[in-house]
């Protein structure tokens, strides 16, 4: 049920339904292993030594808790002068005793600093793959969701009927916008996303425009844990995107 995504290093679906499943949030230092006993899944946050040994896991309830346990774990690490010689995280509160809106607050704030951590390996994957296989001139802009905006989109779609909508259900966590001359060259670009990095769901306003006016095509992909959205537009659409932007925040999300 693996999908192949921009890097094959980080790999999640959490529709994965039997067998060991290994997740690492940075190379093979720290990661989460999903252990299967008949119907129930047990988490284990895991830390490696430098040859691959594992030194020590903890099991946490559910997936959610091990990822928030496994970054502040991985964060504590990156002020350490030795990978090596480990120690758990401190908190304010238990993991296990963050009441589901708590939960909810740390996992926006969780998944944005991992994309913090792999956006720049994303963008660069990117960056080289077009310059080799597009070979025109073109331009990559990217961001991140912020916590508050992932906080806002889960409240709009579950008020829309969405009522188990997660943090992992939003669809550009990080999000990239390639732009070119024309049209023509939005829909050689596109044919080459389509054909090499293999997107997981495709939205089409290049041929079906948004009544606003938007067109664009529009890619989706899972990288670790995080959402990735790729538009491919003309730079004169990048234009107008721009200028109305901050008016469409504060009509979607009254920020």
């Amino acid at each position: 049920m693996e999908k192949r995504v921009l890097a094959n290093r980080m790999l999640y679906d959490k529709n994965i339904s039997d067998g060991d499943y290994d997740y690492c949030i940075d190379s093979d230092i720290i990661g989460i292993v999903t252990k299967y006993d008949n119907d129930n899944k047990h988490y284990f946050v895991y830390n490696t030594d430098e040859i691959g040994l594992i030194i020590w896991e903890k099991e946490l309830d559910s997936f959610e808790q091990a990822l928030i346990y496994a970054r502040k774990m991985y964060e504590g690490m990156l002020d350490m002068k030795s990978l090596m010689n480990p120690q758990e995280p401190s908190y304010s509160k238990n993991v296990e005793e963050l009441s589901a809106e708590e939960l909810e607050i740390e996992m926006c704030n969780n998944i944005q600093i991992i994309a913090r951590i792999q956006l720049e390996t994303i963008q660069s994957e990117l960056e080289d793959f077009f310059k080799k296989q597009y070979r025109k001139e073109f331009v990559l802009d990217s961001r991140i969701k912020t916590p508050e905006k992932m906080l806002k989109k889960i409240e709009l779609r579950r008020k829309n009927g969405r009522e188990e909508y997660s943090p992992f259900d939003i669809p550009d966590i990080i999000g990239f916008r390639v732009s070119v001359d024309s049209e023509d060259e939005v829909i050689e670009v596109s044919k080459l996303i389509e054909q090499e990095l293999d997107p997981i769901r495709k939205v089409d306003y290049l041929n079906n425009p948004k009544e606003s006016g938007f067109k664009a095509n529009l890619y989706y992909f899972l990288y670790g844990p995080t959402t990735v959205e790729i538009q491919v537009m003309t730079k004169e659409m990048k234009l107008w995107t721009n200028q109305t932007h901050d008016e469409y925040n504060k009509r979607t999300y009254s920020l």
